[in-house]
């Protein structure tokens, strides 16, 4: 009974999510069309600066020609590389701080340290322990090797069939993860 109701969830899911994408594809193509519009009246120098523009500066720059406006646009747009380089953790407190690529994280623990975690399943998984932060590390999981990474979703799959066992710092009872591994476990 709770396992049809599961998949028509999951088709409910991801068919909203194909209508989201659907509708931000449109909203972009018509910024597109706005932005070459825009060009052709001199308000913008070039279509992609429109993309560093908030909603009240586009609507301003079309009642002022503000170059005022255009200025804080060519800043972002400088800056854009510079912040795509930054790293966030998954869950933070506060006031996020990027992560530092490369730094020792181990140096900052306590000897004390420990991990508690929720068991989603019966038994004990014993083996290699690979870390694999992306999809490219998970190319190099090998049969019978535990997973330990931050969360997991529908591309990381195919990797399910072949592991021992699975450790997420994000998840929960009826999380990605969990669901793969019991499904893989009853075939």
């Amino acid at each position: 009974m709770i396992v049809p109701l599961s998949r028509k969830a999951v088709q409910n899911r991801e068919s909203s999510k194909s209508i989201h994408m659907q509708v931000v594809n449109e909203w972009r193509k018509e910024c597109r069309n706005l932005a070459k519009l825009m060009v052709l009246e001199g308000r913008i120098p070039d279509e992609d600066i429109l993309f560093f523009l908030t909603l009240e500066e586009i609507q301003e720059l079309l009642e002022t020609r503000s170059p005022r406006i255009i200025s804080k646009a060519n800043h972002r747009r400088r800056r854009q590389p510079v912040i795509d380089k930054y790293i966030f953790p998954e869950i933070m407190k506060g006031f996020p701080k990027p992560v530092v690529p490369g730094k020792n994280i181990a140096a900052d623990i306590d000897t004390n340290f420990s991990m508690k975690g929720i068991p989603v399943s019966q038994g004990v998984a014993t083996g290699i322990v690979r870390v694999a932060l992306d999809l490219e590390e998970a190319s190099l999981l090998q049969a019978g090797e535990i997973l330990v990474t931050y969360s997991t979703d529908i591309g990381w799959s195919p990797y399910f069939p072949i592991l021992g066992g699975v450790v997420t710092e994000l998840g929960g009872l009826i999380s990605h993860g969990t669901i793969q591994i019991y499904f893989i476990l009853k075939i």
